[in-house]
């Protein structure tokens, strides 16, 4: 190669470089320039965004100090419903709910809370209606026997002890004897095993209603296999511990038989499928 054409090939070969290096330092520069542009978007953003929180922030405690304060907001009428053996103004106090109360301040769960104070009371439904009432709705306990334990405690279904109780027996009612209770307080649950069958045997009971024509006097549970009606009457009328329903059903076609024969009972054992029966 001549030097002439050496010198041409150098030139050549700068010119390149330079327009490489040109290329190169603005590729570089519009990457910084982009990465630059979007840390400013991403701070405009964030700024944005914080401010769009701050002024929610400040807007809900003005809201909050507003319906917190105003009187359109203070309870002006109060509705209780369903209470029969617990009077107003003793559930009034009790939850602490008052006229000219904000309406907002009222926690119902605190008031539910409450609950333990009444024995006679499985449930109450509280709701604010907006802007200053409060409807107040009683699910009393309804009693289903007796126990005897030194007086009479009335128990409901579920075995919770309410807060009633008398020195005679309620005839409405049958008084469950045959079992070792322990110190009765009002408003406990008795969670006695014996106590769960004689809950079912008498919702059964109560389900057929072609035998409401017995009047069931006391159960008998000192046997803890069976159940054991005890009529006015005196006869017995053993039930086992389960089936109760299929149960009474067979009772209410024996208990026709001896109706169209004008007969009574002296006992029936329901546990066998052909059922004994002594007349009297």
């Amino acid at each position: 190669m001549t030097m002439r054409n050496e010198n041409r090939f150098q030139r050549n070969t700068s010119k390149k470089r330079i327009r490489y290096n040109r290329y190169y330092v603005n590729v570089r520069q519009n990457r910084q320039s982009a990465s630059f542009r979007g840390i400013v978007k991403g701070l405009l953003q964030i700024g944005l965004l914080g401010g769009v929180l701050v002024g929610l922030y400040f807007l809900g405690v003005e809201i909050y100090r507003y319906v917190s304060t105003d009187p359109y907001f203070e309870i002006k009428k109060i509705s209780i419903e369903n209470n029969i053996s617990v009077d107003d103004r003793e559930i009034l106090d009790t939850l602490g709910i008052r006229t000219g109360q904000n309406i907002f301040s009222l926690s119902i769960e605190g008031c539910r809370k409450q609950l333990v104070c009444f024995p006679n009371i499985r449930d109450i439904k509280i709701k604010k209606r907006l802007p200053d009432e409060i409807f107040i709705r009683v699910y009393e306990r309804t009693p289903m026997f007796q126990l005897y334990n030194g007086a009479y405690f009335y128990v409901d279904k579920d075995g919770y002890v309410m807060a009633k109780m008398s020195r005679e027996p309620d005839s409405s009612l049958p008084v469950v004897t045959g079992l070792d209770l322990p110190v009765v307080d009002f408003g406990t649950c008795l969670s006695l095993e014996p106590l769960e069958l004689v809950s079912k045997a008498i919702t059964a009971y109560q389900n057929n209603e072609s035998l409401a024509r017995i009047q069931i006097d006391s159960i008998d549970i000192s046997d803890p296999e069976k159940v054991v009606f005890i009529t006015r009457e005196g006869g017995s009328i053993t039930l086992g511990s389960n089936d109760f329903e299929y149960r009474l059903k067979k009772l209410d076609k024996i208990l026709i038989d001896l109706y169209n024969r004008n007969l009574c009972f002296a006992s029936i054992d329901l546990r066998f499928e052909n059922v004994p029966v002594v007349v009297k």
